[in-house]
């Protein structure tokens, strides 16, 4: 839903895409266990998703052409950064790998979403790399809570692959040669779906 952003004499476009696979090659999270490893792909911006709020805190105090101290370049334009594709590192990876567990975009829901891969064992991301000076600006315009951030924006990292770690260094050697910024953000335990943020010593639980 776009809240509050039509106006008069505009319209919504959308776009989806459906496609075909064997069922043998989908990853569907069930394979997650203890130990493995999550790998984070860095995003380049908000990714298209958290909008509602950014405009929510932003727009009542800026203007789009406005610049920032935290930002190189407006914030319309930091706003309107297209979104990265990781679609062809990520099709190398499934075709010539089959030690992948998991993938997730980080898109709406933020990494709380990874749960819904498997709700068997818990996701501890704690070591997320510096995000966009973006996010900073959003959080002190709004004064939102870390917890809400890492529960609503990507926070610097737009896609998530869980893998094993006898996988790790295959993976990150296919995405070194497609000159992937990645980041080993986390590791799985045993659990029940739980999804946690530690940053600075202090832990955040995104999930209920």
């Amino acid at each position: 839903d776009l809240l509050n952003e039509k106006e008069e004499n505009t319209f919504d476009l959308v776009g989806s895409v459906f496609g075909v696979t064997d069922k043998k090659s989908l990853v569907m999270g069930n394979k997650i266990s203890q130990g493995d490893i999550i790998i984070g792909l860095e995003s380049n911006g908000l990714h298209s998703n958290g909008y509602s709020l950014a405009r929510k805190v932003l727009l009542p105090k800026y203007k789009l052409k406005n610049s920032h101290k935290f930002l190189e370049r407006s914030i319309g334009e930091e706003l309107l950064k297209p979104t990265r594709i990781y679609v062809k590192p990520i099709l190398e990876i499934l075709k010539k790998l089959d030690s992948i567990h998991g993938l997730a975009h980080i898109t709406g829901g933020s990494f709380a979403k990874l749960s819904r891969l498997n709700n068997k064992i818990d996701y501890n991301l704690d070591n997320l790399p510096q995000h966009e000076n973006i996010f900073s600006l959003i959080q002190q315009a709004g004064k939102i809570s870390h917890r809400e951030m890492y529960s609503t924006f990507n926070m610097g990292i737009g896609f998530c692959i869980i893998v094993s770690k006898p996988g790790l260094d295959n993976v990150e050697k296919i995405l070194e040669k497609n000159k992937v910024k990645y980041h080993q953000i986390g590791h799985i335990t045993k659990g029940n779906g739980v999804v946690s943020v530690t940053r600075e010593g202090r832990k955040y639980v995104l999930t209920d």
